[in-house]
Order: structure tokens, then sequence, then C-alpha cells
């Protein structure tokens, strides 16, 4: 039960990325993919055909894969953009 939740949000999620298109450009020309890890959720049948479906290209994380942190992708550039253009001294 806790998995098909899981699932249904997965999806739920993936509809808003679809809807709200951030980057237009990119949306026109095709040329993204989703990122996401290997959780059941993401994994799971349902969630692949419904990427499938609507032609989501993906971009699998490879399993056991510790250099790889989708913190990488989202978070730590979030971090750095207050930071931008200031300078600090090194002592």
């Amino acid at each position: 039960m806790a998995e098909q939740t899981e699932q249904r949000i997965c999806i739920k999620v993936i509809k808003t990325l679809l809807k709200r298109r951030k980057r237009p450009q990119l949306w026109e020309t095709g040329d993204w993919l989703l990122h996401h890890d290997n959780a059941p959720a993401h994994a799971s049948n349902i969630v692949q055909q419904y990427l499938l479906k609507h032609s989501v290209a993906q971009l699998r994380q490879p399993p056991y894969s510790s250099d790889i942190a989708l913190c990488d992708f989202w978070l730590f550039p979030r971090l750095k953009m207050p930071l931008k253009g200031h300078q600090f001294d090194n002592k």
C-alpha cells in the first residue's frame, strides 16, 4: 500500500513538472532529461510506463553510485546563488 502511494506521489510530481515547464527553450527542442535516483517508486513499472507514454527522456542513476548525488544538481547551486559575485578574504 505504501509503495503504491509513493508511486502516485511520484506521478503527481512529474505531472506538475510537465505542466510547469520552467525552461521553455529546452522543452520545445526536447533537449532535457529527467534525473532521479533508483528509489523503488521511481523505478516502478507504473512510473516508467507513465514516463514512456509522455516521451520523458530519463538520465538513470547508476546503482550504488556514491559519486553522483542529487544534491549536486539542485541543492548546491541554490546554496551558491546568494554568494555569486561576492569577494571573500582568505584569512
